[in-house]
């Protein structure tokens, strides 16, 4: 992201990276990788149910 989109909006990117990248411990991006890489599940399915058990999307 630019610095002059942050600038006119950085709050709200920063709610938002928050409310994503809040849960991503270690142990949590160990989790979701193993379901992509050996249980060969959907990239964009495992992002969505992450996102959904979030509240992030419903």
């Amino acid at each position: 992201m630019s610095d002059a989109a942050f600038s006119q909006n950085g709050m709200g990117w920063t709610t938002v990276s928050e409310a994503i990248l809040g849960g991503l411990d270690g142990d949590t991006m160990a989790a979701l990788n193993e379901r992509v890489s050996i249980n060969g599940e959907d990239i964009e399915s495992v992002a969505r149910d992450y996102l959904e058990g979030r509240g992030l999307l419903g």
